[in-house]
Formats: C-alpha cells, structure tokens, sequence
C-alpha cells in the first residue's frame, strides 16, 4: 500500500483510510469514498485525491468552504507529501506516505550484521544499484515526467504567492509554466485569479477565456464558466455575466442528476441571484439564494447572500439571523461581520457599529474592506477627520483598492472640497475603469461644479451599463431639473421611485421638477408624502406654502408657513411666505 489518511473522529478514535483507489472522492455526499457526513463545514463534494504513477495530489472541488492543505487553501491540485495536514471543515487529515514510514523501522544493526557476512554481494548490489539509478533517471527524463515535477513546482509556488498575497510573483510563476506547457490550464487559471486580485478584471477575464477555449464540458471548464461570470459582475457588466452563468445553467438542465455539475450549479444561482439583486428584483433573487441552500445548506456564500439581501429591503432581524449563522460557522468571516456592522449603521447604532469594526480590526487587521467600512461610517457621523485616518490606515494595507479612493472621495465631497474630491475619484477610476459607485460620485462632483453636461454624460453611461441603477437615474434627474428640463427629470426620477419608493428626497426633488413645471397639484402631492416620512422639515413646509399659494389656496398656504414658523420664529423664508397674504 503506497499510502494512507489518518483522522480522529470523536467517539471512535484514529481512522485510517487507504489510499488504494486512483480517485477518492471526499465528502458529505453517499456516493464520497471518503464519507465525513458528521461535519456540517463539509460539501456534498468537498475535496478528492488523485493518484498520478507513484504520487498522490489533492483537489479541492468547489467546496463552500475550501480545503486547506498545511493551513493554506489550495485552489488547484496540490501534491502531498508525507505528512502533510489536509483540513476538510473541521476535519484534520494526516497522508502518510507508507514507503517513508517503512523506512523508519529500526533495522541498521541487521543490515550491518548481513553486510559483513555477504560483503561481496552489498558491491554487487550497489553497483547494480547505480546502473538501475542511472536508467531510472534517463527514463525519467526522457518520458516527461521530470518535465511535469518542473511544472507542478511552479504551480505550486504561484498557488503559495498568490494565497500571501504576493500577486505579482504568482503572475510570474504561472508565465514561466506556460513557456513549459502553452496549454496549462491551472496557469491560465491562476493568472485570472491573480489579476482579479489586482482589480485588473478585463486581463482576469482574457486568461479564463483560454480556459474555455481548451477545456472539455467538465467540471474543471463550468467552474471557469462561474469565474468568469463573478470577474464579469465585478467588473460591473451585469449582461456578460450573465451570459457566463447561463452556461452552467444549461449544463445543469441538461444534465439534473449529475452531481458534479449541480454542485457547480449552486455557485451560479449566487451569481444570477446577485444579478437579480443589483437590478432591485428582490424575491427573484432571495429564491435564487434558497435553492442554492437546497444543494447545500451551509453554503456561506448562499447565506451572507440572503444577509445583505434583507439588510437592503429594511428586514434587520432576519439580515441579522443569516450573519449570526455563518459567524456560527465560520467566526472570522468578515464579509458576514461587516454586514452585522452595516446592520447597526443602517439603525443608527452608529457606537455598536464602530465596537464591530474594532473588534474586526483586531481580528484581521489586513483586510481593506474593513477600512472602507469604518471610514464611511464615520462620514455618515460627520466625524471627517476620524474617516480620513482609517483609509490612511487602509491604504497602507491595500494600494490598490479603488474603494479606498472612492470612500475618501465622498468625504471630501460632504465637506465641499470638490477638487480634493475629484482627483481621489480619479485615483480609484485609474485602478477599475469601470466602477459604477466610482463615476456616480464623479459625475456628482462635476454637478456641483456647475459641468451639467458633462455629469450628464456620465450618468447615461452608467444606465447603458446598469438601466436599473439608483443613483445614475437620481441623479440624471436632479442634472435635468438643474437646467430646467422638467419633463426629461421627471421621467429619471419617476424611474428612481419605481426602484425604490422608499427614497424621501426622491419626492421632494420630483416636486421641485412639478413645481417648475407650473404643475402645483402634483407637486403638492409629492411634498406631501416626503412630508410624512419626516417631519419639522421648515424648507418642505414652505415648499407646500408656495404651491397652494399658487394655487390660489390661501388657508392651505397659511397653515403650512405657521407650521414652518411654529418650529421656528425666526425663519425667514416662511415669514416672506405670509407677508404675501
């Protein structure tokens, strides 16, 4: 036997698995060799081990929750050496190599006895020994063999670059493959991986292209297939991702019962589910979320899904019940504990919001995210300074995210320093070109720089690429309504309210758009309803004020400037309102 896996498992000791098979196949599912059905972190198909001639490498198989091999994650095949840790979920393995163990058995003291008795044949076997070696080694070398050590030494090496972060020297790695095997599809790989780290998504998505354009329909190719369509999505191109996603899709119609591509199939409903999301179709992709839940239960992604999704739509306590489950889980996940902290920001427990972010800090202090998260929350406090100061602090962990900029750009913006604004938003446009958060803020800047034009500009081109996006068609109808075109600020803004009706300032800007129309009842109707979600507005009571006057409705105009006044003596707009009476 070449080789073995040991395992603890609670009740019934050490297990040893032989390793007697080319393929074992290792998960929750049935039909896994290896079966580790008593650990709910483990996917259906989590992991296998292939055996190539005399060497055993491992593969992980899209699992929810990766699989790590000497505590870092593997994300292509990985060969094993003698005791080397494989953690599945909670599940330590331990490959013992049987041909090394064996020859730690005590046995010097017989050799050396039988070595003086048959000194003669201990020559005749070395030199024999040395011919064999030599053969061994010509053959090695001549049938590819030494030539696939070579590669697989350098996958291995920019698999262990690019998990510490070193992206470049991954890039480096993965080229020097290529110059070995034009056609390797792990380096193809791992040069998107790599890019896509880099925010370099269009470079990501060219290399996962040469995958496609190589692979057979196995699993290996629809994984590539969701790679592509995520790279796409973050790049902000919902249509191409689209078109990536549907691919797997077909598969898995076309073939239901194959489990493979069904585990695969999960991964791409999160992704169609997060298309859903972004063009606000909220049960399309809340059930999107569930049925990946259906294939597998404690899919993470799956449920930090299902938290932002209700953190959107104002249902906090089912957001927090899907955070609180994967930080069950997983309790250094920070995706799903920046939502917890997106959770008391949203309610205005802004105290509680910040002790999450400390605590986070002090957990994983090397995630930009973090940063971005915290700055942001101290602008919404107009705590500016403090915001400034942590993105020094995460722009020292991570140079090159754009949300760094992005976030440092709004607080210049809420502070009028739109120069200072402009050129951060700039910063983050050279990393992404296409960040749509990124040319909303930049298209804002050049409104209030009196550049409608060229705001407007921006704003459209935001709407080609997202139709559905909240702020582009905001704020196209503020840019319109700037320069007095009612007709075109409405039809953006009566868009807006449709995306999302829960938006306040949405009706007031749509009364202002009536108002200048000279259309005073429909105005009136939609400061009336911005006017019950909040009240003491003075400014929206005079906006009433005026309306009615023009209308001609003089106690309606009297009742709303004494509303303005009750809340404030002294205010002058309201004042000039009744001294027209």
């Amino acid at each position: 036997m070449p080789g073995k896996l040991i395992y603890n498992r609670e009740g019934m000791g050490q297990q040893s698995v032989p390793l007697d098979k080319d393929c074992i196949n290792i998960g929750r599912s049935r039909k896994s060799d290896l079966l580790l059905d008593f650990d709910p972190l483990v996917s259906g198909h989590h992991a296998r081990i292939i055996k190539t001639g005399k060497r055993f490498f491992i593969e992980d198989l899209g699992s929810s929750n990766k699989t790590f091999l000497n505590d870092k994650v593997i994300r292509s095949r990985c060969e094993l050496k003698h005791k080397d840790r494989i953690k599945i979920g909670n599940v330590i393995l331990t490959y013992i190599d049987m041909k090394i163990r064996s020859e730690d058995i005590p046995v010097k003291e017989a050799i050396k006895r039988r070595s003086k008795k048959f000194s003669w044949q201990r020559h005749m076997i070395a030199i024999i020994a040395v011919l064999l070696t030599g053969g061994f080694c010509l053959y090695y070398f001549l049938s590819g063999t030494f030539h696939k050590s070579k590669i697989e030494e350098h996958i291995k090496k920019g698999e262990d670059y690019f998990n510490d972060g070193a992206y470049d020297k991954a890039i480096n790695e993965y080229e020097y493959v290529l110059t070995l095997d034009k056609d390797n599809r792990k380096a193809y790989g791992g040069l998107g991986d790599s890019r896509r780290a880099m925010f370099d998504y269009l470079a990501a998505i060219k290399e996962y292209k040469k995958i496609v354009k190589l692979s057979p329909d196995d699993t290996y190719y629809f994984d590539i297939c969701n790679s592509t369509g995520d790279t796409w999505f973050l790049y902000n191109d919902y249509r191409e991702a689209l078109r990536s996603y549907k691919i797997v899709e077909e598969a898995h119609f076309n073939n239901p019962d194959d489990k493979e591509i069904l585990d695969v199939y999960a991964h791409t409903l999160i992704g169609l589910g997060k298309i859903d999301f972004i063009n606000h179709k909220y049960k399309e992709a809340g059930d999107k979320y569930k049925k990946t839940l259906d294939i597998d239960n404690k899919n993470i992604k799956a449920l930090i899904a299902l938290g932002y999704l209700y953190l959107e739509t104002g249902k906090y306590e089912d957001s927090m019940h899907y955070f609180s489950t994967v930080r069950g889980a997983a309790p250094k996940n920070t995706e799903a504990t920046t939502g917890i902290a997106s959770i008391y920001k949203k309610k205005g427990d802004f105290n509680r919001a910040l002790e999450v972010y400390k605590d986070l800090i002090k957990d994983d202090a090397s995630a930009p995210e973090i940063y971005t998260g915290k700055a942001d929350l101290y602008r919404v406090m107009k705590n500016y300074g403090e915001a400034l100061s942590v993105l020094k602090d995460g722009e020292k962990k991570d140079r090159k995210n754009p949300m760094i900029y992005v976030i440092r750009s709004k607080v210049y913006f809420d502070e009028k320093q739109f120069h200072k604004a402009l050129t951060e938003i700039e910063r983050a446009l050279k990393i992404h070109d296409n960040l749509l958060e990124a040319k909303n803020v930049k298209a804002g800047i050049l409104q209030k720089q009196n550049k409608t034009d060229e705001a407007i500009k921006i704003y459209k081109e935001v709407i080609n690429k997202d139709p559905e996006n909240f702020d582009a068609n905001k704020g196209l109808g503020q840019s319109y309504l700037k320069i007095h075109k009612y007709n075109d600020s409405i039809k953006y803004l009566k868009k807006t309210k449709d995306i999302n009706p829960l938006d306040r300032e949405i009706y007031i800007v749509l009364g202002d758009a009536y108002y200048g129309k000279k259309s005073y009842d429909k105005a009136i109707e939609h400061y009336e309803t911005a006017s019950g979600m909040v009240q003491n507005d003075l400014e929206l009571c005079c906006k009433l004020g005026d309306s009615y006057k023009n209308l001609n409705k003089k106690e309606k105009a009297i009742q709303w400037y004494k509303i303005a006044l009750s809340k404030d003596p002294e205010y002058e707009r309201a004042k000039k309102g009744l001294a027209g009476f």
